[in-house]
């Protein structure tokens, strides 16, 4: 009787043993979780992809700040550099044109009181001329009946020069009371025709 009990006794124990050992092994859904299970495998998996994908995106943000930085220094160094050279260039074109201004107005001042300074001097060959005729003839009558002897010869010189006009004319107002007198004058007194024909060949 005493041997039925102790096997009854140690049947009984090893059946709570291994309930217990079930109940320890079994978790959440009585699944065991052994370190090399295969679920075990996958979650370590799972992190580390979630880790890799993390570091993936601070290094393209990374990436991203440093490009927009690079684009911020090189829009600001464009705009300065930009900015200096128009107001270089504007500087340069106002003072060219100012200097270019300078010279036209010296030329043309210059021009101008060659011109006239010429121009006076044959009004002046004219006037003492007629003047010295009218003496000589004592013709009360003689303006506009007057020759300038050697007219072209004279004026040669100032006409056709970047200054002076291309040509000048010596040519009287004739009323209508002098026009008879004066075309006969004309045709008597053509010999300048000749002598212009002479000095230009």
């Amino acid at each position: 009787d005493d041997e039925v009990l102790d096997d009854s006794s140690e049947s009984t124990n090893y059946l709570n043993s291994r309930r217990n050992s079930s109940d320890m092994s079994s978790v959440g859904g009585g699944t065991s979780m052994s370190p090399d299970s295969p679920h075990s495998t996958g979650s370590r998996n799972r992190r580390r992809n979630t880790l890799a994908h993390k570091e993936t995106q601070a290094v393209n943000r990374s990436k991203i700040c440093v490009y927009l930085v690079l684009f911020v220094a090189a829009v600001s160094v464009g705009v300065t550099t930009f900015v200096i050279l128009e107001d270089d260039e504007v500087d340069d074109y106002e003072n060219q044109f100012k200097n270019f201004a300078e010279e036209i107005l010296d030329f043309a001042d210059t021009n101008a009181k060659s011109f006239f300074r010429d121009l006076k001097t044959i009004s002046n060959t004219v006037t003492s001329f007629g003047t010295h005729e009218f003496h000589t003839n004592h013709a009360d009558q003689l303006w506009p009946n007057l020759t300038i002897p050697h007219f072209d010869g004279r004026t040669t010189d100032f006409a056709g020069t970047v200054a002076g006009p291309e040509l000048y004319l010596f040519s009287p107002i004739v009323n209508s009371g002098q026009r008879g007198k004066f075309q006969e004058y004309a045709r008597e007194n053509q010999g300048w025709i000749e002598e212009d024909l002479a000095l230009r060949g």
